[in-house]
């Protein structure tokens, strides 16, 4: 899901992206932070020339309750990928925070 979040506001562009779509643990690529489980928890990629649309999938990372995005070039977040008929059956990313300010968005 995060190598769709890369190629999706081309990240071969970003300001910093260390470790991403490498071979390493994504708990240590730029701006992830994981829980004790191993699990995407957070991700922080404020001011790094993310450029496109946040792709729907981002929301099933079922751990994630972060994302801050302020000052990029983002123009969509996707955000109906968070809703769901039937959370018991279909849950979702348990997003408590989703900061976006100063991006070009419009969806």
């Amino acid at each position: 899901i995060l190598e769709k979040l890369f190629d999706a506001t081309q990240g071969e562009n970003w300001k910093t992206s260390d470790q991403w779509k490498s071979s390493s643990n994504v708990c240590e690529w730029f701006g992830v932070t994981c829980n004790e489980d191993n699990a995407v928890e957070k991700l922080s990629l404020d001011r790094n020339n993310l450029n496109g649309a946040l792709p729907s999938e981002l929301w099933q990372l079922k751990a994630l309750q972060e994302v801050s995005v302020r000052m990029n070039l983002l123009t969509s977040a996707n955000l109906q990928g968070l809703q769901t008929e039937n959370p018991k059956q279909d849950p979702r990313s348990p997003l408590l925070r989703f900061q976006a300010a100063d991006n070009h968005l419009t969806s």
